[in-house]
């Protein structure tokens, strides 16, 4: 028998540029643009050179970015205690221990952010299991046809995140929700509201992402 894939939904944060890069987000942004307009002439064959100026690119935008473990100060795994412990056992259950020697490895997890104990970490994490993300899935079956769940399809900003929250909220006080087997609706409404005036207070977006998943 062939695997049976499920379609999921869950928020993904936007990347928040630091307010001192803009100004060179803006020359990247039109560097991708030259960039792209010369492999649509050249009919999408990407050479060596431009290998090269598109990972240089990427780079130099990946370093204008604030990441949500900075935004949220969310400390590195190198203060937990018995960290060291948790890194060797994730070492061991690496498929290939021959990338890293144990001490580079060790060092290298100790500059982590530990994101079990990040503040803006989702109860209902997505699919991929990072924490910062929220499985969207349950919301079109705790809130059926309310028109609501139509801008979960689209990329929200901060002030809308505030906004979306509040209306989540008064679903929840005046009961006009479904209730679920699965997960509890009242918790999990509470939790998106949270979720979401916690990263718009730090500025970020969400976008929708779709993941698909094999079914048991």
């Amino acid at each position: 028998m062939g695997e049976v894939m499920s379609e999921r939904i869950e928020w993904e944060l936007v990347p928040r540029v630091r307010p001192e890069r803009m100004d060179e987000v803006e020359c990247i942004a039109e560097e991708v643009l030259e960039l792209d307009a010369a492999l649509e002439m050249a009919r999408g064959d990407l050479g060596e050179e431009e290998e090269r100026r598109l990972l240089n690119l990427q780079t130099r935008m990946a370093e204008c970015l604030l990441s949500p473990c900075e935004a949220a100060e969310t400390p590195l795994l190198r203060v937990r205690d018995r960290w060291r412990e948790v890194a060797i056992k994730s070492l061991a259950l690496l498929p290939d221990q021959e990338v890293l020697d144990e001490d580079s490895f060790i060092q290298l997890m100790g500059q982590q952010h530990d994101c079990s104990v990040c503040d803006g970490k989702s109860q209902f994490a997505g699919v991929s299991g990072v924490p910062c993300e929220f499985d969207l899935t349950y919301l079109f079956r705790i809130l059926p046809q309310d028109e609501l769940c139509e801008s979960v399809q689209f990329e929200l900003t901060a002030d809308e995140m505030v906004s979306f929250a509040a209306e989540v909220e008064t679903r929840r006080r005046t009961g006009s929700f479904a209730i679920l087997d699965e997960v509890d609706a009242p918790t999990y409404l509470a939790e998106v509201e949270r979720y979401l005036c916690f990263w718009a207070r730090l500025g970020f977006g969400v976008a929708p992402a779709y993941v698909e998943e094999e079914e048991d």
